[in-house]
């Protein structure tokens, strides 16, 4: 029997432990437990969901390992408690078992004969395209708070609706249309350097798993691959693809063929094509931009003109818009404009969200007063959109 013995620190099998415990708790015919192979000289562990495949880079492989080892989570986890006690651990493989062994104690665990379907998308390709950096915090609570089920929705006998994760200039966003249910779209927003714009529809249960076993304050890079339809996730001295062609229990979401007008079976009016659309929702006149090849339409309504941008007025609407979640308010040419991003795909309920942003700003005389303007603009006037913003001291939604 040919045996491999390898020293292992403690802070990588606690590492390895945290996310297995959390992704592969059990482990099953089709999902043995955590994955090791030397790579290059050094250790990989991998740990694989039917929709995520986490890398952990390792120590130098001092003594080869023969191919592909499948070890038991539970190993795993019992090598990390023996290692926190002395530092490190001895985790020694042989052809059918593995022990791991140090003075705190020793385990022996017979190991799954396994050879899994090819699911890595290798090798990446990495251009930079659309990428996000952010901490796990923001990014768990953009999706934590899209998925906080609304006042009488009830899931017990469906599937929640799908969550989209866009890349927008200078915003992370997450997105949920909860109209089927008959509660209004949610989007959050967390600011994020970004490269490129992109959205893409996520498992949010897996993604958010993964978040968990990392410090709320550490950086995570999004890089959206759609050549080979994933998502990768980079952190601290791990990597992560996130599948993104299907999702267990949920249909899959074509690109809609409606249009606007559609939508609003043909109460929306636009004087020739590619010029705005406009509606009136409950008195409240509304402009929506189609612009060309984004992945979301806007929908503003005008507030107020004569607003001067004074550096008082701008920091007021930056502590606004930090208080709001979907919604955005801003200045351009004098004129304060409310507003919303609306995923193309979900066109069928591009109404419901307008009407949530009439609501919203119904009553917004306090927030127009406090900005010290004479008196509110007519919200019927019809209005040709605002222009996007060079700069973010007055910006309109991303």
């Amino acid at each position: 029997m040919s045996l491999s013995s390898l020293a292992i620190d403690a802070d990588e099998l606690d590492t390895v432990a945290s996310l297995a415990s959390r992704l592969q708790p059990n482990e099953t015919a089709n999902a043995p437990g955590v994955a090791l192979a030397e790579e290059r000289g050094h250790r990989r562990w991998s740990i694989r969901t039917p929709w995520l495949h986490v890398d952990i880079p390792g120590g130098d492989g001092t003594a080869p390992l023969l191919g592909t080892v499948w070890l038991p989570t539970r190993l795993v986890i019992h090598a990390a408690e023996l290692a926190a006690a002395e530092g490190t651990c001895n985790l020694i493989v042989g052809n059918q078992s593995a022990t791991i062994v140090n003075s705190a104690g020793n385990a022996h665990f017979g190991l799954a004969e396994f050879v899994p379907p090819p699911t890595q998308p290798r090798p990446r390709q990495i251009n930079g395209s659309v990428v996000a950096d952010l901490t796990v915090g923001q990014l768990l609570h953009v999706l934590r708070s899209t998925r906080r089920v609304p006042s009488g929705v009830d899931l017990s006998a469906t599937t929640a609706p799908d969550v989209w994760l866009g890349i927008e200039e200078g915003y992370v966003a997450a997105t949920v249309a909860w109209s089927h249910f008959g509660a209004p779209q949610v989007t959050v927003r967390t600011p994020a350097t970004t490269t490129g714009t992109g959205t893409v529809r996520i498992p949010h249960f897996d993604v958010a798993l993964l978040l968990d076993s990392f410090h709320p304050d550490a950086v995570v890079r999004l890089d959206v691959d759609d050549a080979h339809h994933v998502l990768w996730l980079d952190g601290h001295h791990w990597t992560a693809a996130v599948a993104l062609t299907q999702m267990p229990g949920v249909p899959t979401v074509d690109p809609p063929t409606i249009t606007i007008d559609d939508a609003f079976d043909g109460l929306a009016t636009r004087t020739q094509p590619g010029a705005p659309w406009h509606i009136d929702i409950a008195g409240t006149h509304v402009t929506i931009t189609e612009p060309v090849g984004a992945e979301t339409v806007r929908a503003t309504v005008r507030l107020a003109d004569r607003v001067q941008p004074t550096p008082d007025v701008l920091a007021e609407l930056n502590a606004i818009n930090r208080g709001l979640a979907a919604l955005r308010v801003w200045v351009d040419d004098l004129v304060l404009y409310a507003g919303i991003d609306h995923p193309r795909r979900h066109l069928t309920d591009l109404p419901d969200a307008i009407r949530g942003l009439v609501a919203d700003t119904a009553d917004s005389g306090p927030m127009i007063a406090m900005l010290g303007v004479p008196e509110p603009a007519p919200r019927t006037d019809p209005v040709e959109p605002p222009r996007d913003n060079a700069d973010n001291s007055d910006q309109p939604p991303c």
